[in-house]
C-alpha cells in the first residue's frame, strides 16, 4: 500500500470508531477481514498507529486545538496530529501522504496545510506542562478524581497504562511443568521469561507471532494475563470439587480453573451470550479439559441455576465490569466509558454477587473479581454485600498471596500494571459460614 492509502485506512477505522464507539480490535478486524489484500505490513502499520491514536488521543485532540488555526479534533485530524507528534513526519511527507490521488483521503485544506507547517518543522514533545492533568494522563476528568481518591500513586498509574502491556502466556498443567514448557519454547521465543508471581505463568518482553508456535495449536500454552492467572489460582479449585464459572466468557478462567481440578470433578462454565460459550468449545478439546459442562443463562439456564443451591464448593464471579485496568491492552476503553456505563456496571455487579450467593454451600467460597482499578467496583460491592449477608465472611487469603511474594490489600488481592506489571484486578473470597 502506498503511505496515502494506508493513511486512509486510519482514518477510516477511526470514523468508525467515532460513529459507533465499538471496540478498537473488534473495528480492526472488520475492516482487515473485508479487505484480506491488505499485506501484514501494512496491516501491522495501520493497526500500530490506530492503537498508538488511542493511547494519546486526549492529547492529540488538546495538540489539534493549538495555535488559534481553528482545527477541530477528528478522524482525520487527529491521524494528521499522529504523524506530526508521534511519528515525526515532516511537511513533505504529510503533503505526500494526503493528496486527491486514488485512495488517498484528499489534500490538505488552508487550515491543515497552516497547523502542520506550524507544528511539523520541529515539533514539540507530544506532552506539554500546560495540559490539565487528565489530557496528560489520558483519563477522563470526571474519573480522575475517583482514581485520585483510590491509588496514592495515582500519576505513576496513570503514566504507565499508557504504555503497551506485555503478553503472557499460562503453562497448562495437564499438559506439562512451567520449567519443561518453558526450555521447550527458549529457542521459538528467545524473549521469554518466567514471570513473577504466577507459578504457571511465562512472559514475552517483547512482540512475536504465536500463530505457529507448537504448544499454543496443542493446548500447552494459553496467553493469559498473569493477573488473571493468579485470579483462577486464588480459587483454590481441587481435584473433586464442584466448581461454577458463572461468568465465564471465552473459558479463559475456566480452562485454568480446570486444569487445577486435574479434570477431577465438575466445572460449570455459565455465560448469558452464546457465541463466548462457543468460542470455548475448542479450547477445552485443545486443553485436554474433559470435567467441563456449559450452561447458557437464557430462561432454561436460569432455571437449571435456581434448583443448584448450596450445590458449589466454589463459585468465581469475575464480573462485567469497565475494564480500567485493561486500558493498556485496550486503550480505546477510557474514551467510550461514561458515568452512565458505570452505574448501570455496578447494579450489574450488585445483582450477580446476590444471585449466585445462595449457590455456594456451606464452608464453600465466593470468589468475586474484576479487571477494575474502581473503588466503587471493588471495595464498595464487597462491603455492601458483607452489609447485606451476614452468612458470609471475608476469608484470609494472606498465605496464598505470601506463597505468590505478594502482600495482602485489606484483605484483598490488589493488583496494578505500576507495582506488579499486570493488568489492574481486584479479588475478593468470602466464605460461607452460614446457611
Amino acid at each position: 500500500m502506498t503511505p496515502s492509502a494506508r493513511i486512509t485506512a486510519i482514518i477510516d477505522i477511526l470514523k468508525e470508531f467515532e460513529t459507533f464507539a465499538r471496540p478498537i480490535d473488534r473495528i480492526c478486524d472488520a475492516y482487515f477481514r473485508a479487505r484480506r489484500f491488505i499485506g501484514g505490513g501494512d496491516r501491522r502499520f495501520i493497526s500500530d498507529l490506530v492503537y498508538k491514536i488511542m493511547r494519546h488521543k486526549r492529547k492529540l485532540d488538546w495538540w489539534i486545538g493549538q495555535g488559534g488555526f481553528g482545527l477541530m479534533p477528528n478522524a482525520r485530524t487527529n491521524a494528521l496530529a499522529a504523524l506530526v507528534f508521534l511519528e515525526r513526519w515532516n511537511m513533505d511527507q504529510i503533503a505526500g501522504a494526503f493528496t486527491d490521488d486514488k485512495y488517498a483521503s484528499g489534500a490538505l485544506n488552508e487550515v491543515e496545510q497552516k497547523w502542520v507547517g506550524r507544528w511539523a518543522k520541529s515539533p514539540p514533545q507530544i506532552l506539554s506542562a500546560d495540559m490539565d492533568d487528565a489530557t496528560k494522563l489520558e483519563c477522563p476528568a470526571w474519573l480522575l478524581p475517583k482514581i485520585q481518591e483510590y491509588w496514592p500513586n495515582w500519576q505513576e498509574l496513570l503514566t504507565v497504562m499508557q504504555t503497551e502491556a506485555s503478553v503472557d502466556l499460562r503453562v497448562n498443567s495437564l499438559r506439562g511443568l512451567r520449567d519443561e514448557v518453558f526450555a521447550q519454547i527458549l529457542g521459538a521465543l528467545p524473549e521469554v521469561e518466567k514471570t513473577p508471581y504466577s507459578p504457571l505463568g511465562l512472559r514475552l518482553k517483547q512482540r512475536a507471532n504465536l500463530g505457529n508456535l507448537e504448544q499454543l495449536k496443542d493446548g500447552t500454552i494459553e496467553v493469559q494475563d498473569e493477573g488473571s492467572q493468579l485470579i483462577a489460582l486464588l480459587c483454590a479449585a481441587r481435584p473433586g470439587m464442584s466448581v461454577l464459572d458463572y461468568c465465564a466468557g471465552a473459558g479463559g478462567k475456566t480452562l485454568a480453573l480446570a486444569a487445577e481440578m486435574q479434570n477431577k470433578g465438575r466445572v460449570t462454565a455459565c455465560d448469558n451470550h452464546d457465541a463466548r460459550l462457543k468460542k470455548s468449545v475448542q479450547r477445552f478439546r485443545r486443553a485436554g479439559v474433559h470435567n467441563h459442562e456449559l450452561k447458557l443463562l437464557d430462561k432454561d439456564g436460569e432455571k437449571w441455576l435456581s434448583r443448584q443451591h448450596g450445590r458449589f464448593d466454589r463459585v468465581l464471579c469475575d464480573v462485567p465490569c469497565s475494564g480500567t485496568g485493561t486500558w493498556r491492552r485496550n486503550p480505546d476503553m477510557r474514551h467510550r466509558f461514561s458515568e452512565k456505563d458505570l452505574a448501570e456496571l455496578i447494579e450489574v455487579q450488585q445483582n450477580i454477587l446476590n444471585q449466585t450467593a445462595p449457590l455456594v454451600k456451606s464452608g464453600g467460597w465466593l470468589i468475586y473479581s474484576t479487571c477494575s482499578i474502581l473503588r466503587e467496583e471493588n471495595d464498595a460491592q464487597i462491603e455492601r454485600f458483607l452489609a447485606a449477608h451476614p452468612e458470609f465472611a471475608l476469608a484470609d487469603i494472606s498465605e496464598p498471596l505470601w506463597a505468590w511474594k505478594l502482600a495482602p490489600d485489606k484483605g484483598f488481592l490488589r493488583l496494578n500494571p505500576a507495582d506488579h506489571a499486570t493488568d489492574g484486578f481486584f479479588a475478593a473470597v468470602l466464605i460461607k459460614v452460614g446457611k
